[in-house]
This record gives C-alpha cells, structure tokens and sequence, in this order.
C-alpha cells in the first residue's frame, strides 16, 4: 500500500470518528470467516459500523480524536465497533455474540469520554434499551396524574355505587 493510500484511510477513519461518542475495540482472534460474518451482520442490524483495523494506521487515525486513549490496545488483530448515538444496543450485541463465540476478546471501549474496561461492557450491555428507559420514564411521569385522577373519581363512583346498592334493595324488597 503506498504512502497516498495509507494516508487516505487514515483520513477516512478519522473523519468517521469525529462524532462518535461510544466505540468498542476488540480481538478476534480465532474467529471463523462465518463468525466473523455473522458478528458484522449483527452489527450492521444496530445500524453500528465494525471496521478490522491496521494497527499503525488506526493508531493515527485515533491521536487526534477523543478515542485517542485506545491506541494502547492496539496490538494483534483488532477491530472497532462503533455507533454515533446508541451504545447499550451495540453493547447487547457484542455480549451476545460473546457468550457464544470465547474467541471475543474484548480491549477497551469509550463512552463519553471515559474509557471502558470489560466490567463496564457488562454493565452496559445489561441496561435497557433507550426505548424501554423512555417508556418508564414516562410511566413514571404519568403516575402521579392517574393517581390523581383515580383520586378524584372515586368520590363519584362511590356514590354511584351507593346508588346502585339502594336500588336493587328497593327492586328486592
């Protein structure tokens, strides 16, 4: 690879990763090609990029960017993972796909500016989606309200109830 190349995926690299406020590097030693391909097929459905890398020329790419504390777990085949928004997602992937192929050896990740380590995938990759979080959220919100309401209504549905109760003992008796 000449000198232009080299310096053209470093470049394209590093402009993919000037936004990304998550990214998970990893070896993937002893991988099969069909592992491998099924990771990348499982990755692409979180809408997530996977990129191998050369080590030199990622170790470039990466000193200008927030990623930079990563360049010390490049050695040996790696690969980066990366999503622009959503991490817990890529993290449930890669766990999965953990558990059932050992040879994922996961290096070091990023998130919001602190780095990862192994524990710190786990705990995330155990968080619930960004959908679920927002729909407890709003479960919780709306709580107080329906309490209130419930509140409120009861009043009258005693009284209908009562109501009721008199009018059957008159239709009875």
């Amino acid at each position: 690879m000449d000198r232009a190349t080299k310096e053209h995926h470093v470049e394209s690299l590093r402009k993919q990763l000037e936004g990304v406020k998550s990214a998970f590097l990893f070896g993937y030693r002893g991988l099969t090609v069909n592992q491998v391909s099924d990771l990348r097929s499982k990755i692409r459905k979180t809408s997530s990029t996977y990129k191998v890398l050369k080590n030199r020329l990622a170790a470039r790419a990466l000193e200008s960017t927030p990623l930079a504390p990563l360049r010390e777990h490049l050695r040996g085949p790696v690969a980066l993972t990366f999503h622009p928004r959503e991490p817990v997602a890529l993290a449930k992937v890669l766990m999965e796909f953990a558990k059932e192929n050992p040879h994922l050896e996961f290096r070091a990740g990023w998130l919001d500016g602190k780095s990862l380590g192994p524990a710190d995938l786990v705990s995330l990759a155990t968080l619930p989606s960004r959908e679920v979080l927002l729909g407890q959220l709003l479960g919780q919100m709306t709580s107080p309200l329906a309490s209130f309401q419930r509140v409120l209504l009861a009043p009258l549905r005693d009284l209908a109830s009562v109501l009721d109760q008199i009018a059957k003992k008159r239709q009875a008796g």
